[in-house]
């Protein structure tokens, strides 16, 4: 009797850890990406995948939701420098690949899980040290099939792991645009992965109970992480934020993708 009180009690200790960390996790990434454009997702898929809180799809699914209502809250700030040219292409590249890599995650997970969480952490690592240094800007503004392009790789990302923050980041930061326009557009592009994705989950019938308690929990810390970020826009050079934050996806990409090797040559 005493035995398996211990164990109750230690479980639900671990379960509100977890939960506390995620919460933790989800402000974090919402503060970074009202400064910085982007790394919502990224943060949110690194680090919690990397402490190994929850599962993919449910890390993945809740991390959609999450990004959503940050980037409805920041773009009502900033939407008047969203850059429609841009954001048009882009999205007509991202739409078709969101499904396409959505669909890739769940095959994986369900036959070759480990095979995903590498592939998670060779994304995350390489992302991550792609963003750590400073990108030089192109001339001219990337032609418009560059932009589908751009779209495509960014839509399966995103529909993998919820996170085309690495890929759209790059191409984004490259072009000859001021920095709001830049931060607005990218947002705007996040708003399209993250409204689709969320879509597919609910038409194929993946959403559960754990993602929603998550997602509910969650809501309130990305919305101060938010509020909080808004307020430091414009005081905190976004360039040094995004290094600090890419330093420490490195380190989960990294812890990631060993876990992984390691566990498959076991």
């Amino acid at each position: 009797m005493i035995s398996r009180l211990c164990s109750d009690t230690s479980r639900y200790t671990n379960l509100l850890m977890t939960f506390v960390v995620f919460l933790l996790v989800a402000l974090l990434g919402a503060f970074v990406q009202t400064v910085t454009g982007f790394a919502l997702g990224m943060i949110l898929i690194a680090l919690a995948a990397g402490l190994q809180l929850v599962s993919i799809p449910v890390l993945t699914a809740t991390a959609s939701i999450l990004s959503l209502v940050n980037v409805g809250m920041a773009l009502s700030r900033q939407y008047q420098n969203v850059h429609m040219g841009f954001w048009l292409l882009v999205t007509l590249g991202q739409v078709p690949a969101i499904g396409i890599g959505y669909a890739l995650m769940l095959l994986l997970n369900d036959d070759a899980a480990l095979i995903l969480q590498l592939l998670l952490g060779v994304f995350v690592l390489g992302g991550s040290l792609s963003m750590m240094r400073k990108n030089p800007v192109i001339e001219h503004l990337s032609a418009k099939p560059v932009r589908v392009v751009a779209g495509v790789f960014g839509g399966l990302c995103g529909g993998m792991f919820s996170a085309s923050g690495p890929v759209m980041g790059w191409f984004f930061y490259r072009q000859p645009l001021p920095v709001e326009v830049v931060r607005a557009t990218l947002l705007a592009c996040f708003g399209v992965t993250t409204s689709v994705r969320t879509l597919i989950v609910g038409f194929n019938g993946d959403f559960n109970g754990e993602i929603f308690r998550l997602a509910a929990a969650s809501i309130p810390m990305v919305a101060l992480g938010t509020w909080l970020g808004g307020k430091y826009v414009g005081r905190i050079e976004p360039e040094q934020l995004r290094r600090w934050a890419f330093g420490l996806l490195t380190v989960m990409g990294a812890v990631i993708t060993v876990r992984s090797v390691w566990l498959l040559m076991a």
